[in-house]
């Protein structure tokens, strides 16, 4: 019984993994590891909008 409200509680919250087919509990970030990521995504976005410009063909307007 206990494992049936757990496997229902980590359902319901953040730690819902249905990965590799079983349930199981993810370990929560740290607020410097989401800083960390965010940067990370934020810098590969302006990598990315860079690449974008950088492939525009100039039209010599």
């Amino acid at each position: 019984m206990e494992f049936e409200v757990e496997s229902l509680y980590d359902s319901l919250t953040g730690y819902f993994d249905p990965s590799e087919g079983r349930r199981r509990r993810q370990r929560t970030k740290t607020f410097e590891e989401e800083q960390h990521e965010r940067k990370q995504l934020e810098l590969i976005a302006q990598m990315e909008m860079a690449e974008a410009t950088e492939k525009v063909p100039d039209e010599g307007w």
